[in-house]
C-alpha cells in the first residue's frame, strides 16, 4: 500500500529513522492503516495527559514524557474497507509490517500491542539500532506471489488451494480458484500451525511458509 496524503502529513516533525520505517512497513504490509499521530509539543502532551484527569473525558495516556515529543513515536489505525477501524484482530498484522521493516533497515522499534497495557496502534523508536530479524522473517521466495485475500479468484488462489490440501489442512478444500471462507479459515489454520498471525491474508511471509 501506499501512505495516504494525511498520514504523510503527520510525519512532519517525526524523526527520520521512524519515517523510514513507517513508509517501509507501509510497502510490506498486507493490511491498510493510517497514520493518526506523529510529532507532539510538550502543551498537546500535557493536554492529552489532563483528559480523564482534570478534564473531562477518558484517559489516553499514562505519562507526560511521551516519545511523542520530538517524534520518537506515531500512532496508526487499520483501515478497513477505507474507513478507520479500531477492531484489535487487525493490528499484529501491521505491527508484523512495522517489525520486518525495522529488522530490515537496523532499527530499533517497540510495538504498544506488547505492552502489558495494550496500545495497539502504537510503535516508538527504542534508540537502539538492530541487525536481528523479526521472527517471522524467512527468506522470500523466488518467484514472487500476489497478494491473496478473501474475495480473490484466479489460478493463484487454485495453487493456493492445493498447497493447502497438500499440508493436510481440514477440511479439504474444492479447487475452484475462489478465496472464500472456507479458503480464509485453512489459510489461518496454517498461520496458527507455522506461527504467523492468523488474519486470513496470503503475503510475502504466508507465501514464504507455504512453498517451503
Amino acid at each position: 500500500m501506499k501512505l495516504n496524503a494525511a498520514s504523510e502529513k503527520r510525519l512532519k516533525g517525526v524523526k527520520p529513522a521512524l519515517v523510514k520505517v513507517v513508509r517501509r512497513a507501509a510497502e510490506l504490509t498486507g493490511q491498510d492503516f493510517q497514520i493518526v499521530q506523529g510529532n507532539r509539543t510538550q502543551a498537546e502532551q500535557n493536554r492529552l495527559y489532563a483528559q480523564g484527569r482534570t478534564r473531562p473525558g477518558k484517559v489516553v495516556t499514562w505519562t507526560r514524557n511521551s516519545k511523542h515529543l520530538g517524534g520518537g513515536a506515531v500512532d496508526f489505525a487499520a483501515l478497513d474497507a477505507g474507513k478507520i477501524s479500531w477492531n484489535a484482530k487487525l493490528y499484529p498484522a501491521i505491527a508484523d509490517a512495522f517489525k520486518e521493516a525495522a529488522a530490515e533497515l537496523g532499527i530499533g522499534i517497540k510495538w504498544g500491542g506488547d505492552w502489558k497495557t495494550k496500545d495497539w496502534g502504537h510503535v516508538q523508536l527504542t534508540g537502539k539500532s538492530t541487525t536481528k530479524p523479526h521472527v517471522h522473517k524467512v527468506p522470500e521466495p523466488k518467484d514472487t506471489k500476489p497478494f491473496l485475500k478473501r474475495g480473490s479468484k484466479g489460478a493463484t488462489v487454485r495453487e493456493l488451494q492445493v498447497i493447502l490440501n497438500v499440508a493436510r489442512i481440514q477440511p479439504l478444500l474444492a479447487i475452484d480458484g475462489d478465496f472464500g471462507p472456507a479458503t480464509e479459515k485453512n489459510v489461518k489454520a496454517f498461520q496458527r500451525i507455522f506461527g504467523l498471525v492468523p488474519d486470513g491474508l496470503v503475503g510475502k511471509l504466508s507465501w514464504n511458509a507455504l512453498l517451503e
